[in-house]
């Protein structure tokens, strides 16, 4: 066929149109496809569970990685700020938008003082993936079953794992169902067919959303069965049903003695004085009839007390325990009180420390600052002294300051004023006592007192009389003196040198100058008595009434013999 050229070119056109459409819809379906694919991926939530007594030895963060193959594929970091709302024991976190694979596994970065019990685990998108971090002590419990050929467990979740010595397959698997049924009283008993093992010695794995890679070891001889399991798992089983399954005619299946071991939770509630946490409550799993013991958590800052029970004991249903953890140590805080306070105050307090109840502890030492004086350390408004028995709460030690430019020590003297060689009863002593400012400052309001009893201040310039046995002078100026007068009354008949003792008791001053206390101001004079009872008799000329004494006794033998004389010469007449 020839074509002309007219139609030659129309055809051309055509096809060259044709092409250009063919091209634009296969680009276009690229695009779809790329972003209808690209757009599709998958969440992956995962939980690591921990398995501890003492959240406080938890790592700050784990790392889990998602690998595909050797790669890894995201990387997620969980911490204490990601835990289940529900369950202070979980974390959890989500690989988000993550593309389908079939290959992913999830790793978890090693934690210190932890065994990871579970690693390397294939996710899915339904359950949530869990690491297990568990302490290097985790304990484990062994118990022996007897002569039996099936173990039935049930978690608390509800779910029922199933181990038997036969392999039981079709009707008797299902007759075997049905009478595990009876046995539990579950209608809906479903077992875990992955965990249906029929191999001496056999191990299966409990797997749950809330707990991964659980693993109990059944093992025998002579059908003597032993069930070891770990602390973990005791938390999570509530009941194991254990017998024997005998075969009877027809496939038939029966059980015969068969057994149920009921668990029951022991939770130990660990709090402080105040009702909050001390430390997570802990939760232990035993047998019907067996011995407990609710141990308090060792801390050599804390005496531990229990409410609610004993320490050890048989349990037969539910319990709960509390301790009650009572700081042994306390506070001894120091503290500055009043208006007056020097500036750099904080660099002058004695540090906080922890003191255990009971001992003994000593008061810091004054402190000193320039311009101010310290008025002492006080414990509830009692002088705190040099040391305190530590009590069962903080303690709180207040100081307080004054103002302080220095000291001034007047001078004080005394004397007898024109004193004789000794008093009698009822004679007037008197007295002079000056006092001396030796401050180059005014000194105001100088007690003095007469410490002699039945000694008076008597009234004279320059000072007033407060009491018999009191005076103050208002104000004494720099370098001056002023004397004040006294007189004590030989009160009886006696021989005796009497002291007589003034003191200067305050005095104070402007500027925040201070009497210094450290110091005593006083002065004594002292003077002679004698009893008249004490006076020689006929023993020399020692003073008047001796020597009229004599004089007379003189006269009286004069006139004695006189008389005498006399009526001698009466007589002879």
């Amino acid at each position: 066929m020839v074509f002309s050229r007219s139609a030659k070119a129309s055809i051309k056109k055509k096809l060259t149109r044709a092409l250009s459409i063919a091209v634009l819809v296969v680009i276009a379906t690229a695009f779809v496809f790329n972003a209808v694919f690209s757009q599709t991926g998958m969440n992956i939530p995962v939980q690591v569970a921990w398995n501890d007594q003492d959240a406080s030895s938890r790592p700050s963060s784990v790392t889990l990685e998602l690998l595909d193959g050797n790669n890894v594929v995201k990387t997620i970091t969980l911490t204490s700020a990601n835990q289940d709302q529900t369950d202070s024991n979980k974390w959890v976190g989500v690989f988000d938008s993550v593309p389908y694979s079939a290959n992913y596994t999830i790793r978890e970065a090693d934690v210190e003082n932890y065994e990871i019990t579970a690693n390397n685990l294939s996710p899915n998108t339904t359950d949530t993936v869990a690491v297990l971090n568990s302490q290097s002590s985790t304990t484990t419990t062994s118990q022996t079953l007897g002569d039996v050929n099936f173990v039935l467990m049930r978690s608390n979740s509800g779910t029922y794992y199933l181990w038997t010595l036969e392999n039981y397959s079709g009707t008797k698997y299902s007759q075997l169902i049905n009478l595990l049924k009876e046995v539990t009283g579950n209608n809906n008993l479903s077992v875990n067919a992955s965990n249906y093992e029929t191999t001496l010695p056999s191990s299966f794995t409990i797997y749950s959303l809330l707990i991964l890679s659980e693993t109990a070891e059944i093992s025998g001889s002579e059908g003597n069965i032993s069930l070891e399991h770990s602390y973990i798992l005791t938390n999570r089983i509530s009941n194991i049903y254990y017998g024997n399954v005998v075969t009877g005619t027809s496939d038939a299946v029966t059980f015969e003695n068969v057994n149920n071991t009921t668990h029951y939770s022991l939770t130990i509630h660990h709090i402080n004085e105040d009702g909050t946490e001390f430390a997570p409550d802990v939760v232990t799993q035993y047998e019907d009839g067996e011995t407990y013991t609710a141990a308090p958590i060792d801390n050599d800052h804390y005496d531990a007390e229990l409410q609610g029970g004993e320490a050890t004991g048989i349990i037969t249903e539910d319990m709960e325990l509390t301790y009650v953890y009572h700081p042994k140590y306390h506070n001894v805080i120091y503290q500055f009180a009043g208006d007056v306070i020097p500036q750099n105050a904080e660099t002058l307090l004695p540090a906080t420390t922890e003191q255990l109840h009971g001992s003994t502890v000593a008061v810091a030492p004054n402190p000193t600052a320039e311009g101010y004086r310290f008025l002492g350390w006080k414990i509830n408004g009692s002088d705190a002294g040099t040391s305190f028995t530590m009590p069962t709460e903080d303690v709180i030690i207040t100081g307080t300051w004054e103002h302080f430019n220095g000291y001034f020590t007047p001078e004080i003297s005394k004397q007898v004023i024109n004193a004789p060689e000794y008093y009698r009863a009822l004679d007037t002593v008197p007295f002079e006592i000056t006092v001396t400012n030796t401050a180059d400052f005014d000194i105001t309001n100088v007690v003095v007192n007469e410490l002699l009893d039945g000694a008076v201040f008597s009234n004279g310039e320059g000072y007033q009389v407060d009491s018999d046995d009191q005076a103050t002078i208002s104000t004494l100026a720099a370098g001056e003196s002023i004397t004040l007068y006294a007189s004590y009354v030989i009160p009886k008949d006696l021989t005796q040198t009497i002291t007589n003792t003034a003191k200067i008791t305050s005095a104070t001053a402007d500027n925040y100058y201070y009497l210094d206390n450290s110091q005593e101001y006083t002065a004594t004079a002292s003077f002679d008595v004698r009893s008249t009872q004490d006076d020689p008799v006929l023993t020399g000329v020692h003073s008047t009434s001796t020597i009229l004494y004599s004089i007379l006794m003189i006269v009286g033998a004069i006139g004695i013999g006189i008389g005498i004389v006399n009526k001698k010469r009466k007589q002879k007449i």
